[in-house]
């Protein structure tokens, strides 16, 4: 199979950076990269950007009447007073990280206090002032071993011993205490809660020192566990066994039927325990009345 020249010089910058990364030889990542992946400006999002990008446009490889050196400056001519440096605007680097013109001025002047870039100002012909970095690469690299070196001693303890595995453990011979972790065991985080009967006392010593675990909340302070309805549950609904049983009993049990009197003249219920008076058709007036109402037919 045959590669084009840019699959070989692709491959050959890769194989460069994997022998930079072991540190076999003289090779050096790219001064980009090494920034990117140090510890430096670690929770400054636009520090660090803003060092990244004047790293990756700074000038390099020039030559003479290089179309890249900018004009008018007081270093045009020379075009080895721009090797290495970035003429970039403020307000493009800016815009390059996503962050305000105002605020991207003072990002800028922090770090070339801080050492990590070299600035250099001059005045353009619309009188104002204008500033290129440079980025101090010797400098750059000696923060970057310091900061490397100073997270090294702080991933170990205080007496120079670095901290124990999991395997270095030693196990608590202690019955009240939960039994040693296992290399290769599955941990629950969510251990099963123990069951608590009605009516006894609740218990769960020996999880901690200093006596039992604080009770539930559904636990009175007595220790006295009582029915408790959940909140969300729904109110319990009737057995419908037992809701036919009583359905069925009030079927069973006769109802009482009304007796009428027995004269088709009358024909008035019977209420138990009262003595019956029958109405019957009055002959003087045609009406139905007892006989002991006085007749209300005309004279």
């Amino acid at each position: 199979m045959t590669m084009t020249p840019k699959q070989l010089s692709s491959l050959d910058r890769s194989a460069r950076r994997a022998v930079a990364r072991r540190g076999d030889g003289d090779e050096k990542l790219s001064l980009y990269i090494r920034v990117a992946e140090s510890r430096i400006y670690n929770g400054k999002p636009v520090l660090k950007a803003l060092l990244k990008e004047v790293i990756f446009l700074r000038l390099h490889d020039l030559h003479e009447n290089d179309l890249r050196i900018p004009k008018h400056t007081p270093w045009s001519k020379d075009y080895r007073k721009y090797e290495g440096w970035c003429y970039a605007g403020q307000e493009y680097l800016a815009n390059r990280v996503g962050c305000d013109y105002t605020y991207a001025i003072k990002v800028l002047g922090q770090i070339v206090a801080d050492g990590y870039l070299k600035a250099r100002k001059w005045r353009g012909k619309d009188g104002r002032w204008h500033k290129q970095y440079f980025p101090d690469e010797t400098f750059i690299d000696a923060k970057i071993e310091e900061l490397q070196e100073s997270a090294d001693i702080s991933d170990d303890n205080s007496d120079g011993t670095t901290h124990l595995s999991l395997k270095q453990v030693p196990t608590c011979t202690n019955d009240s205490r939960p039994p040693a972790i296992k290399t290769g065991t599955h941990l629950s985080l969510c251990p099963e809660a123990p069951v608590i009967k009605t009516g006894k006392e609740v218990s769960l010593g020996g999880a901690f020192r200093g006596g039992d675990l604080v009770r539930s909340l559904s636990t009175p302070p007595s220790g006295i566990v009582k029915d408790v309805i959940p909140p969300n549950q729904e109110k319990a609904k009737p057995n419908p066994v037992q809701a036919q049983s009583s359905q069925a009993k009030r079927e069973a049990t006769p109802k009482p039927k009304k007796e009428y009197c027995a004269n088709p003249d009358c024909g008035d219920p019977l209420v138990p325990g009262k003595e019956h008076v029958c109405r019957e058709v009055c002959g003087a007036c045609g009406s139905t009345h007892s006989s002991e109402q006085s007749c209300v037919a005309e004279a």
